[in-house]
């Protein structure tokens, strides 16, 4: 919600800058496109809200409130996630360093903004002097942000939706890059929010395996350890279950 109000605040001010626009113009637009974004970004953030903090409590996270602040909710998702695993590469504390990148990025956001508002009434303000900077900053913690969201999205269904975990992630970032606006997450964090996640997405793989197959999958067991072999004789009540070392010549004896 917070990101989305920045980015049309400094949209618009960057076109009074450019004078495309004028305040008396763009007043009464604004506000009923500012007023519609911030309920149905309040809206979708409650819901969120609301199955963070319920996965997080089910979890047995102490500090599970932390899931209703705005930026704090990023941490308890990055608790819930565990640690990442991206081909070899596992990632840690990946719910930190969204949070981190998230404050950046909306202060960064502010300082653009003030320098716009500074530049449209001619005031000599210092950010002016940090224009480039804060450019840059903005930048590179909005990529770090969508690279860490990317991660938690595709852990969090990693665990509480293995089987829908790519369809899922790709609806997630597709809603996020075309419409500003986090609104397929918090739907689907309200499907999976009572499920019973697992460890990690290995252990799915070995359920369905076990259910398949009828034994736990491990490609470094013997493949009869956990089922009867069907070769094994060892069966044979006879012989105190060893197997009988029958002569095949025996009916010319």
């Amino acid at each position: 919600m917070i990101q989305f109000l920045l980015s049309l605040a400094s949209t618009v001010l960057l076109l009074m800058e450019n004078q495309q626009l004028k305040l008396e113009a763009i007043l009464f637009p604004i506000t009923i496109i500012g007023g519609a974004g911030i309920i149905i970004s309040l809206g979708f953030y409650i819901i969120k809200c609301i199955a963070v903090c319920k996965m997080a409590k089910k979890r047995g996270y102490k500090n599970w409130w932390l899931g209703m602040l705005p930026y704090t909710n990023y941490y308890v998702i990055g608790k819930l996630v565990g640690s990442v695993r991206i081909f070899n590469f596992t990632i840690k504390n990946v719910g930190l360093i969204a949070m981190i990148a998230s404050i950046a990025y909306d202060l960064s956001s502010v300082g653009i903004m003030l320098i716009a508002i500074q530049q449209i009434f001619n005031l000599n303000w210092v950010f002016v002097y940090f224009s480039d900077l804060l450019y840059s900053v903005n930048t590179i913690v909005d990529l770090v942000f969508y690279a860490c969201f990317f991660l938690l999205v595709y852990g969090i269904f990693g665990r509480y939706a293995p089987n829908k975990r790519t369809p899922y992630t790709i609806y997630c970032l597709l809603a996020q890059y075309l419409f500003g606006i986090q609104f397929m997450f918090p739907i689907l964090l309200l499907v999976v929010m009572n499920k019973r996640p697992y460890d990690s997405f290995d252990d799915y793989y070995r359920e369905q395996m076990a259910k398949r197959f009828g034994q736990t999958y491990n490609p470094y067991q013997r493949p009869y350890s956990t089922k009867e072999n069907p070769f094994n004789t060892s069966n044979d009540n006879t012989n105190g279950g060893q197997p009988q070392n029958e002569d095949p010549f025996d009916e010319f004896k």
